[in-house]
């Protein structure tokens, strides 16, 4: 049986503006990965007039991701790896 599970670990909160709250003091290069996508989806999305993503996924080419959602509160970045082959 293959084991598909996958870890998600939190990187940080940020408010609804994208300002961090809380971040994860070694994982703080993936904050700020976190902070800058959730900086350019706010400027297109203003730029554009359309909503901002509800979730933005980042994947690096050796097999992680990190993973930002949107919340009624802000935002919630994540680091883990990528199950999508």
């Amino acid at each position: 049986m293959e084991d598909n599970t996958t870890v998600s670990v939190c990187v940080g909160t940020f408010d609804p503006f994208g300002m961090p709250i809380t971040i994860t003091k070694h994982l703080s290069d993936c904050a700020t990965i976190a902070f800058q996508a959730i900086t350019l989806n706010l400027l297109l999305s203003h730029a554009f007039k359309i909503e901002a993503a509800e979730t933005t996924v980042i994947r690096h080419s050796e097999g992680s991701s990190i993973r930002i959602d949107r919340t009624l509160k802000g935002y919630t970045g994540y680091v883990g790896t990528d199950d999508s082959e």
